[in-house]
């Protein structure tokens, strides 16, 4: 299920993921690890929330419960002068986190 909403200068969405927040966190860690262009610049393991860049790209994350081991993770973009537009960004960005943790998403529609 994904989410989506536009106010002045960012763009937010949301997904749910068939795993419990905790692990999307890490998988998210896991996928910056191992991406040259995605690079973690603030974290906050307490909050479960993640900042990366990616180009032109920003992009924040926060992992929290939604129902029995999934997990509802909310996405704010700002996209400076990126080439995809957001909603295309951040489903790209998804895919690779499903499958970096061999797990299904759904985009909430808003």
């Amino acid at each position: 299920m994904e989410m989506y909403a536009q106010q002045a200068g960012s763009d937010a969405m949301a997904a749910t993921l068939a795993a419990p927040p905790g692990e999307v966190y890490a998988g998210i860690l896991r996928l910056a690890d191992r991406s040259t262009e995605l690079n973690v610049i603030n974290r906050d393991p307490d909050r479960l929330q993640i900042e990366v860049v990616q180009d032109d790209y920003l992009l924040t994350t926060e992992a929290t419960e939604f129902g029995d081991r999934e997990t509802l993770l909310h996405i704010w973009i700002d996209t400076g002068d990126g080439r995809l537009p957001p909603r295309d960004y951040v489903r790209s960005f998804l895919q690779q986190l499903s499958g970096e943790m061999g797990v299904n998403h759904e985009i909430l529609d808003m």
